[in-house]
């Protein structure tokens, strides 16, 4: 692209080649390095933000390469947790530590889990499970599990100023084999084609934390 720049009766004309583009992320959970999502704690105040970030590492385990997601307070804390996350073919999984997950006094069974936790191809209304994951909890041994339902599908949603035309929603329920029919934790996710997760409610049995997008970048 060619500049012209004139200051009284001079022009000087100058040229700036542009890489490139990278092409715009057209599924619904991007994970292209350094894009980020900020969001507000509702009913919260600023101190109650969260900053979500992909950063330059991958994690290699169980034969599969995971992209590495850093979550911090805003302003950043210093100390950030990583979330590790893989997708392909419409499905998305996440591989995480099932004792640090979940509590458990000790490496759990098996310690480390890779669930889908979205599914596009799927019918509104399909569910499905995690694997099985035991452990030990004040000397008492617990198996859990994770139902997910997609609840909708390309369905159009707002948030804040932003209007979302093709959203994926997922109910998550928690489940320990021992009282099977009540989840102790209930949680939904939504997440928007070409944006990522915008929604996040979370539910430990007595309170209800959400989380809802207020500012983003995919790259």
């Amino acid at each position: 692209q060619t500049f012209a720049v004139t200051f009284g009766s001079s022009t000087c004309n100058f040229s700036i080649l542009f890489a490139p583009g990278t092409p715009p992320a057209t599924d619904h959970f991007p994970t292209t390095l350094n894009s980020y999502w900020a969001y507000a704690l509702q009913g919260g105040t600023s101190s109650d933000s969260l900053m979500i970030k992909v950063i330059p590492y991958t994690l290699n385990a169980g034969g599969n390469s995971y992209s590495t997601f850093t979550v911090d307070n805003i302003p950043a804390s210093g100390s950030p947790d990583s979330l590790y996350y893989r997708k392909g073919g419409g499905l998305f999984y996440e591989y995480f530590n099932t004792q640090a997950f979940f509590g458990f006094d000790g490496p759990g069974t098996p310690p480390n889990v890779e669930y889908k936790f979205l599914d596009t191809t799927v019918a509104q209304g399909a569910t499905w499970n995690s694997p099985n994951m035991t452990g030990m909890s004040s000397g008492v041994s617990y198996t859990i599990f994770i139902k997910m339902t997609l609840t909708g599908k390309a369905v159009p949603v707002t948030i804040g100023s932003y209007n979302f035309q093709n959203v994926m929603k997922v109910k998550y329920e928690y489940f320990v084999t021992v009282a099977p029919g009540t989840p102790f934790f209930t949680e939904e996710r939504w997440f928007a084609k070409g944006v990522g997760m915008i929604y996040n409610s979370f539910n430990d049995g007595t309170n209800t934390n959400i989380y809802n997008i207020g500012r983003y970048l995919v790259f």
